[in-house]
């Protein structure tokens, strides 16, 4: 059932939020959709990021136009490592950390997931 936005999930360019019911009507968990600023320009990265049971359920990357190097580090780091981790703004900073511990700085990719992930993170704690 696709709820209504609240301001603080499309100030943070999330553009979906899902709620997710098993068959005998219990909620199950959430799923979002984001659409935020990356290396490439404006809205060049869509992901979707779903939460049940207090974890990350998946992390799957719709489209980017990212170039080959630390903005598809940052991607291919969340879609490894964060599904599974516990649903918190502690576990998507430590896939983070870990994708840029070998260079100094912080990318526009970087920029742009942060606030869509953490915006995430508090809607669904805010839900169960």
């Amino acid at each position: 059932m696709t709820e209504t936005l609240p301001n603080t999930l499309s100030s943070a360019d999330v553009v979906t939020v899902h709620a997710v019911y098993q068959t005998n009507g219990t909620l199950y968990g959430y799923a979002y959709e984001a659409l935020v600023d990356g290396n490439a320009g404006s809205k060049s990265i869509r992901f979707r990021v779903g939460i049940a049971n207090n974890t990350f359920a998946g992390f799957v990357m719709v489209s980017h136009e990212e170039h080959s190097g630390f903005g598809v580090k940052i991607i291919n780091a969340l879609r490894n490592n964060l599904p599974g981790k516990p649903a918190s703004k502690d576990a998507v900073a430590e896939v983070l950390v870990a994708a840029s511990a070998t260079r100094s700085g912080i990318s526009e990719t970087y920029d742009g997931m942060i606030p869509a992930l953490e915006e995430i993170v508090t809607h669904y704690l805010s839900k169960i």
